[in-house]
Protein backbone atom coordinates (compact mmCIF):
# COMPACT_ATOMS: atom_id res chain seq x y z
CA UNK A 1 0.00 0.00 0.00
CA UNK A 2 1.53 3.40 -0.43
CA UNK A 3 0.46 5.99 2.05
CA UNK A 4 2.75 9.08 1.65
CA UNK A 5 4.02 7.76 5.28
CA UNK A 6 6.25 5.07 6.43
CA UNK A 7 4.63 2.93 9.04
CA UNK A 8 4.13 -0.77 10.54
CA UNK A 9 0.89 -3.09 11.00
CA UNK A 10 0.50 -6.54 12.98
CA UNK A 11 -1.29 -9.26 11.78
CA UNK A 12 -1.92 -12.84 12.92
CA UNK A 13 -3.01 -15.20 10.31
CA UNK A 14 -5.76 -17.99 12.10
CA UNK A 15 -6.57 -20.89 9.58
CA UNK A 16 -7.62 -19.19 6.45
CA UNK A 17 -7.86 -15.54 7.68
CA UNK A 18 -5.37 -12.67 8.22
CA UNK A 19 -6.77 -10.62 11.07
CA UNK A 20 -5.28 -7.07 12.04
CA UNK A 21 -4.32 -6.59 15.83
CA UNK A 22 -4.75 -2.69 15.70
CA UNK A 23 -1.35 -1.95 16.42
CA UNK A 24 -0.21 0.35 14.08
CA UNK A 25 3.90 2.28 14.23
CA UNK A 26 4.25 5.22 12.25
CA UNK A 27 8.34 6.53 11.23
CA UNK A 28 8.35 10.28 13.04
CA UNK A 29 9.99 11.85 15.52
CA UNK A 30 9.05 13.37 19.20
CA UNK A 31 8.99 16.99 20.46
CA UNK A 32 12.70 17.13 20.85
CA UNK A 33 12.95 15.98 17.05
CA UNK A 34 14.49 12.68 18.43
CA UNK A 35 13.17 9.39 16.09
CA UNK A 36 10.41 7.75 18.46
CA UNK A 37 10.00 4.24 15.88
CA UNK A 38 12.68 1.76 17.89
CA UNK A 39 11.03 2.69 20.95
CA UNK A 40 7.56 2.34 19.82
CA UNK A 41 8.36 -0.81 18.09
CA UNK A 42 9.66 -2.52 21.18
CA UNK A 43 6.42 -1.13 23.10
CA UNK A 44 4.41 -2.78 20.39
CA UNK A 45 6.11 -5.82 20.69
CA UNK A 46 5.59 -6.13 24.16
CA UNK A 47 2.51 -5.29 24.22
CA UNK A 48 1.03 -8.04 21.93
CA UNK A 49 3.68 -10.75 23.36
CA UNK A 50 2.25 -10.55 26.72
Amino acid sequence: MLSGRNWTNFYKIEGDSIIALDTVIYEGTDENGADTYDKDYQTALKKLTH
